[in-house]
């Protein structure tokens, strides 16, 4: 098993993070979507770490 992370930078890679944040944070712990995207996601780094081709 390879695991890469990386710093996303395409728009699929940084839709993958937004997808992974919301099942994690609004979906399983419950928290406010508002909460959780705050309208600073453009101006963030995100990482992305990939399990094969998942």
């Amino acid at each position: 098993m390879t695991i890469e992370t990386i710093v996303a930078k395409t728009d699929e890679q940084i839709q993958d993070a937004l997808k992974i944040r919301t099942e994690v944070f609004v979906v399983e712990q419950q928290i406010s979507k508002d909460l959780e995207f705050d309208g600073l996601d453009d101006q963030s780094i995100h990482f992305v770490a990939y399990d094969g081709e998942q």
